[in-house]
């Protein structure tokens, strides 16, 4: 990828802003709708431009073709607003990367939406099987959990992870009887 200099980023941010203000303000075709300059792309003997710009509320193609149609307009009030020695000849270009943006964004949200589905249905399925009791043999969980305990302890309202002593054990450790 070729490094850009200093100064063609700042043409090209000088160049988005103008080329902003202008198409709102200069360009009155209602068949425009609004438009906005994402981005601005100047070669590096600032011959060429080129514009990529979203639409919202007109056709894209549309849109595009009437801003390169006045391109040569706009061309001429970016040379009475800018300082520069050449003004770049203008080429605008849709910028797809909003809409693939949105189709990825879509997606996702499909995929999330699918696997809380798969997460319900594998809880209902782990609900069933907790329904239907432990086969011969097998001690509930919550048993063995119980069982697993030391005898002094007792699990906190709550929460699983702390205990508390029990009572009767802890005034026993105080009268020395532990």
């Amino acid at each position: 990828m070729p490094r850009t200099s200093k100064r063609l980023d700042r043409i090209s941010d000088q160049l988005k802003q103008e080329l902003a203000v202008l198409i709102q303000g200069e360009l009155r075709d209602p068949r425009l709708g609004m438009v906005s300059v994402v981005d601005v792309k100047v070669s590096r003997d600032l011959a060429h431009a080129d514009v990529y710009v979203t639409t919202m509320g007109a056709e894209q193609d549309q849109a595009v073709a009437i801003m390169n149609n006045a391109s040569g307009y706009l061309r001429s009030m970016l040379a009475k607003n800018l300082n520069l020695r050449v003004t770049p000849r203008l080429k605008f270009i849709y910028d797809e990367s909003i809409e693939r943006g949105r189709h990825l964004s879509a997606l996702i949200d499909v995929a999330v939406a699918q696997d809380a589905l798969h997460d319900m249905d594998d809880t209902a399925g782990d609900a069933e099987q907790d329904d239907a009791g432990p086969s011969a043999g097998e001690k509930p969980a919550r048993t063995v959990a119980a069982e697993g305990m030391a005898a002094e302890e007792k699990p906190v309202a709550g929460s699983g992870a702390r205990t508390q002593p029990d009572d009767k054990d802890a005034s026993d450790q105080n009268n020395g009887e532990g």
